[in-house]
């Protein structure tokens, strides 16, 4: 299990910009761990009121040159 640190308190909203830089290190990690697949939530969007669209744009760009497998899991009501 990993947990991405998007931000420097718990009360601090992320940015694109530190959202970007913890799927930089996941992506790091997992290369380093031989690990090819991942679920995840829909990370950034909800409380910590990013775009879920621009969000998604960063986790395509961070893993378009591998070959990882990420599934996003979003709850529906």
């Amino acid at each position: 299990m990993l947990n991405l640190i998007t931000k420097e308190r718990y009360f601090h909203k992320p940015t694109l910009h530190t959202m970007r830089s913890a799927l930089e290190k996941m992506k790091k990690i997992c290369a380093e761990n031989h690990i090819a697949k991942v679920a995840m939530p829909t990370i950034g969007a909800g409380l910590d009121r990013l775009s879920w669209s621009a969000v998604q744009e960063q986790v395509h760009m961070v893993f378009d040159d591998t070959d990882m497998e990420i599934l996003v899991c979003k709850l529906l009501l």
